[in-house]
């Protein structure tokens, strides 16, 4: 386990003033989803922007200035791996939605009444900023910043802890 430094200290408390804005602006737009069911644009731009802003800019800013070294990308000797992990991991996911194994039929419902293209553009806009915001703040960022200041099993628990919390900040408050 590595001594916690002066910079590592600060590492960790920008990494975790992300988190926290990150979380508070997705709780805000969740609530704006519910409080203004007829408007969706609302919570769907706040959620989009904090994705987008806190997830991914504020991250490449903080890795390019060099404040907080963010990993955007695997080593070069496992993009390989990296690769085919993710290739098998979003087949494994094509073939499991459609058969309905999470007792959810969401890739069915979403082919036997398809949305407007634009509509299901947009989604998976959003979807792809939010799974790549999450990505570099808790995988990026905050998974190696601890690992360097606190140690590989302590990184390891506080950054799935803190991803559970951060799930929870996506549903609504009302």
């Amino acid at each position: 386990m590595s001594s916690v430094t002066g910079r590592n200290r600060r590492n960790v408390a920008i990494v975790l003033i992300v988190y926290v804005l990150l979380c508070a602006f997705l709780t805000l737009g969740s609530y704006l989803f519910a409080r203004f069911p007829e408007n969706e644009a609302l919570g769907g731009i706040v959620l989009g922007l904090t994705s987008l802003i806190l997830g991914i800019i504020v991250p490449f800013h903080l890795l390019r200035t060099g404040v907080v070294s963010f990993r955007f990308l695997p080593l070069v000797e496992h993009v390989r791996k990296v690769v085919l992990g993710t290739a098998l991991f979003a087949a494994f996911y094509l073939l499991l939605f459609p058969s309905g194994v999470l007792w959810q039929r969401t890739t069915m419902a979403f082919f036997a009444n398809p949305p407007s293209v634009m509509a299901a553009v947009s989604t998976f806009t959003s979807l792809l900023w939010a799974t790549a915001a999450y990505g570099f703040v808790f995988w990026g960022g905050m998974l190696h910043t601890l690992k360097e200041a606190c140690g590989s099993v302590v990184a390891v628990l506080a950054t799935s802890f803190l991803f559970c919390i951060y799930h929870f900040s996506m549903f609504s408050i009302t």
